[in-house]
């Protein structure tokens, strides 16, 4: 179920470094910008929302450290000194021999002091040291990403109070790993989560997971180049993939800012928080080492851009990157109330009802109005049909690009769905896709239009209208004839309707009925068994919505 909070806005950290990428600010500026967000108390601005991760500005810093001012670097320098060890802190190593955990029992960095096994360690400690072996475990161990710990060496968590910052990665030259992490010291007043034992502990859980890949990737990547942009969808993944039940994750795409529920139009580079589904998708369709095997396409080349890496991870697995990115917009399209049994997300039925572009009460005369698509984003629409609309599915197309793909979904009355996936339109000619569903037993159409281009924008156009197996009702003469004793009587059908056929001998008596109730749109055969009848002329009737036919027919025995 979902979670009863205040959704968490989109990362103000993530904004700022966007800003500078897209060179609206300067290096020094972003820096700054990012500095002051971390430390709002000591610049008295109010904190008015939590920040998932410290790490983006830390990045940040170390990849553009050479161009930075020399009264930036002495203005952030202490954010970037490790927490030297002093009097007051304790150290406590984990069960599994790999973290130091560095903490205090009193003043503003203090834990809390219950000790339920009381070993002199309190519980919170132990519970971050848990969560550290856990997530290397499962990072390392099962998943295979790159060690970030060297051999005999501890890597450091620095417990502080990190007030409205979940935890952050610091690059540390000192440190023998590179980086250390650091993780807020009660997670007091912060978003709920679904962890069983608490949100607490959950809070303490996902941190770990997440930060401790932020130590992954600065080993596989130096935290350099296009890939570090996705760095923070990355690691929140991994969240979900250690910590399965604390979906704390479901803060970030409620469908009310940028999340892929209610934003799919706009592009997702690069990968936020809120951008989570985007890769939980790969990790669920194809397993769960295929994210290890992206970040190893990176690791070995680290100027890789992200979506390359993938791409490439795609054809080693047979497929290739446009047709998996339609399929991925797909899941999102159904989700939530659009959830269907056996297709999308295994949560599906806890994200977010996704956000339509528009919704047709009624089938079209002519396509659409142009609608623009970003690089890699999407728009969800949907038709539903009205009493009147009795044909078959027809939907025509035309985009601007073949980089724009198409998706169908059909939701029919009886509960049951199809798909129908365009994957090779082509750009500036319009094209048709005719399905053999009639409207009447459709509940409604979703339209997934998905522009794969990482480069370029685009946009389309599309019309939902029908089309007829035949022109009119049509009684076809039976065959044989003469017969005995059987025979067949062909019918064509335009659209579903009510009929039935009867059989009158030559003096109008009536004999029996072939079938009745709804007939199908399109070609139907009918067998007529004339086993206790005589020889004779026998008159087959044929009644439906648009009238009466009928025809003769001969019985020799």
């Amino acid at each position: 179920m979902g979670l009863p909070v205040l959704a968490q806005q989109p990362d103000p950290l993530l904004k700022v470094r966007n800003q500078f990428y897209e060179n609206t600010l300067s290096v020094d500026e972003a820096v700054m910008n990012q500095f002051r967000l971390l430390r709002r108390a000591e610049f008295s601005e109010p904190e008015e929302e939590f920040i998932k991760c410290g790490t983006p500005f830390y990045s940040l810093v170390h990849e553009h450290a050479e161009k930075l001012s020399i009264q930036t670097l002495s203005a952030i320098s202490p954010a970037l000194s490790a927490d030297n060890r002093n009097l007051a802190q304790e150290s406590y190593n984990s069960p599994d021999g790999k973290f130091m955990i560095i903490y205090e029992t009193d003043g503003v960095h203090a834990v809390p002091s219950e000790d339920a096994n009381s070993n002199s360690v309190p519980d919170y400690v132990e519970w971050v040291a848990e969560a550290a072996d856990s997530s290397y475990r499962h990072e390392i161990n099962n998943l295979g990403f790159t060690d970030p710990i060297p051999a005999g060496e501890l890597y450091t968590v620095y417990i502080r109070n990190l007030s409205f910052i979940y935890g952050e990665t610091v690059q540390a030259s000192a440190e023998p790993s590179g980086t250390f992490i650091r993780i807020e010291n009660d997670f007091v007043g912060f978003p709920p989560n679904t962890d069983p034992e608490g949100d607490q502990k959950g809070a303490i859980k996902v941190t770990m997971a997440h930060e401790f890949k932020h130590a992954i990737q600065y080993a596989q990547n130096n935290w350099s180049g296009d890939s570090d942009r996705w760095a923070e969808m990355d690691a929140t993944l991994m969240e979900e993939v250690v910590y399965d039940t604390v979906n704390d994750y479901y803060n970030y795409i409620d469908g009310s800012f940028d999340d892929l529920f209610s934003a799919s139009s706009n592009t997702l580079i690069p990968g936020s928080y809120e951008d989570v589904t985007w890769a939980i998708f790969f990790h669920e369709e194809f397993g769960e080492l295929f994210w290890t095997e992206v970040w190893d396409v990176i690791e070995a080349s680290p100027s890789t851009p992200f979506i390359s890496a993938v791409s490439t991870t795609l054809t080693d697995h047979q497929t290739d990157f446009n047709s998996e990115v339609l399929l991925n917009y797909a899941w999102h399209y159904t989700s939530g109330a659009k959830s269907l049994p056996g297709f999308g997300f295994q949560e599906h039925s806890n994200y977010p009802t996704p956000r339509l572009s528009d919704t047709y009460a009624d089938l079209q005369a002519e396509l659409s109005d142009e609608y623009q698509l970003t690089r890699l984003s999407a728009r969800y629409i949907e038709y539903v049909p009205n009493i009147g609309n009795n044909g078959f599915v027809k939907f025509n197309y035309l985009v601007s690009s073949s980089a724009i793909q198409l998706g169908l979904i059909v939701y029919k009355k009886d509960g049951s769905f199809e798909t129908t996936f365009i994957n090779d339109p082509v750009a500036a000619i319009q094209r048709t896709a005719e399905m053999t569903l009639s409207w009447p037993d459709i509940e409604k159409l979703g339209v997934v239009a998905v522009n794969a281009s990482t480069v370029s924008n685009g946009s389309f156009r599309i019309q939902a209208t029908e089309y007829f197996a035949a022109e009119e009702v049509t009684l076809s003469q039976n065959y044989p004839n003469p017969f005995n004793p059987r025979t067949k009587i062909r019918v064509e059908i335009p659209y579903n309707q009510y009929g039935r056929i009867d059989v009158y001998d030559y003096t109008g008596r009536y004999i029996s009925t072939i079938v009745e109730g709804v007939l199908e749109a399109g070609v139907n055969e009918y067998t007529f068994n004339a086993d206790n009848l005589a020889s004779g002329i026998y008159l087959y009737i044929l009644s439906t919505d648009e009238g009466v036919r009928y025809g003769k027919m001969t019985l020799i025995k």
